[in-house]
């Protein structure tokens, strides 16, 4: 499945970056945490990113004023979880974002709570899901059924049934059914990532993390499985991959090196490798990446310099002696150089954690990717640190791309109509957070997208012809 999904319009020029660097905001109404989960979105229909933050048994909503101030919202429904994790979709079809939040509750124990949103950004807990409650979790939503609503896996460690990994469909109006006889491996100290690995227009699942029914320090228990979407036929196992098997592990999916197809990264088991793609969802270990192994790990891409290629921030526990020495946590971010060769930049100022979330998101309003992180620092102390991007423009050429490229409506609510595009190989879809929605190559002169499923906000539709182009258009 590719989600073919836009918004609004306005010109966005093709800028050259002199200088990267992120400035830390000092005054932020954040409480350090770990054991974390971040996750942005438009929670009230207001165009900007809010945010919401797990962990150490809390769970806290913050509104933005559009300048990336945040303000705490009180008298929220959610339940306070550590190991823990949390995504924002449409489940219901009215074009607001809910929330699901998976994780270990003080009070209740494992705890699996989906959250409707009123429109305003008030939350309601669902009554009588059929979700299994679960710690050391990952959730994912997808459209794996090609039906136009996300469903939902969730991997994790529940009370009596130990590791999980459940599937669930939605029927449209956000009630949820498991899918019986899936082929997943419980885990828990997981991670999980749709993507469409092999062209074909549906999503396939990567799955890792631990078996084990309970904690062993005698044997190895992590897994890396990866499934393929046969529509109607459910998901096969691909039985030969060239993953390391890791546990405390994160997983994210992106085309590295321009080549159309969707290349992927796993850290976990003090392990950080780079697999690329040959297009029909076959993968290869990408040998001399600059990457630090890590455990206890979160790593996501992102567009952070404006070049049109995906350079990527990777944070955890970098000790490579074993999980009984001192940790060594760090924060890297390496940038692409367009080919899928990364190198580490020099001038951050990342505080290095582990048992860590990390998420890139508008949060000012300037058209470049923040970043939020969370994580343990030390055995002792936990942070919540927000980075503003700072890119130092230079050498700025206009490429006015609505002379020769027609998009409309604007802005856009079912329909969107992208003309005039000959000479357009492909197009790339990002939302506001710098997640890729659609990637699709280009194979006539005008393409009409669906966008009536898509929650309102802004998006970036970035094409690729002769040079690299942007616009900025809201739904």
């Amino acid at each position: 499945m590719k989600k073919i999904t836009l918004v609004s319009l306005a010109i966005l020029p093709l800028t050259f970056l002199h200088a990267q660097t992120f400035v830390e905001q000092l005054e932020t109404p954040f409480d350090g945490v770990s054991n974390s989960s971040v996750a942005f979105a438009d929670i009230d229909g207001d165009k900007d990113m809010d945010v919401l933050i797990t962990g150490d048994t809390i769970t806290k909503l913050y509104s933005n004023d559009a300048a990336g101030n945040y303000s705490e919202v009180t008298e929220t429904p959610f339940i306070g979880v550590s190991n823990s994790s949390i995504a924002f979709t449409d489940i219901d079809g009215d074009k607001d974002m809910d929330v699901l939040i998976t994780g270990y509750s003080s009070i209740l124990g494992p705890v699996t709570k989906l959250y409707s949103n009123d429109g305003k950004g008030s939350y309601i807990e669902v009554a009588e899901t059929p979700f299994i409650g679960v710690s050391n979790s990952s959730i994912a939503f997808a459209d794996i059924d090609g039906d136009k609503d996300m469903d939902v896996l969730i991997t994790g460690n529940s009370l009596n049934l130990g590791p999980i990994a459940k599937l669930y469909t939605n029927d449209g109006n956000g009630s949820y059914v498991e899918v019986s006889e899936t082929p997943f491996i419980g885990v828990f100290a997981s991670a999980i990532a749709f993507a469409d690995i092999d062209g074909d227009n549906d999503m396939d699942v990567l799955i890792t993390g631990d078996t084990a029914s309970a904690p062993s320090s005698m044997r190895f228990t992590g897994i890396s499985k990866l499934y393929i979407n046969e529509g109607i036929d459910g998901f096969t196992e691909v039985l030969e991959t060239p993953f390391d098997a890791v546990t405390f592990s994160s997983i994210a999916f992106a085309d590295i090196d321009d080549d159309s197809d969707i290349d992927v990264l796993i850290t976990g088991s003090f392990l950080s490798k780079l697999y690329t793609n040959d297009g029909n969802g076959n993968y290869t270990e990408a040998r001399e990446t600059p990457f630090d192994g890590v455990r206890y790990s979160s790593a996501a891409f992102a567009d952070i310099d404006e070049d049109g290629d995906m350079d990527v921030l990777i944070t955890g526990n970098a000790s490579k002696s074993g999980h009984n020495s001192s940790p060594i946590p760090i924060s890297k971010l390496y940038i692409n150089d367009g080919k899928g060769f990364f190198n580490e930049l020099d001038n951050k100022p990342f505080d290095g954690v582990y048992f860590s979330s990390i998420a890139f998101a508008d949060m000012d309003g300037d058209m470049d990717l923040d970043v939020m992180i969370t994580g343990r620092v030390s055995f002792s102390q936990s942070i919540t640190k927000l980075y503003f991007n700072d890119a130092i423009n230079t050498n700025f050429r206009e490429e006015f791309v609505h002379n020769r490229v027609q998009v409309s409506p604007n802005p856009v609510s079912d329909k969107l109509t992208i003309a005039n595009i000959s000479d357009i190989k492909r197009i790339v879809i990002y939302n506001s957070a710098g997640q890729i929605i659609e990637e699709l190559m280009v194979k006539m002169d005008e393409i009409n997208l669906d966008v009536s499923r898509l929650p309102n906000g802004i998006y970036i539709l970035e094409l690729h012809g002769e040079d690299i182009t942007r616009q900025k258009f809201l739904k």
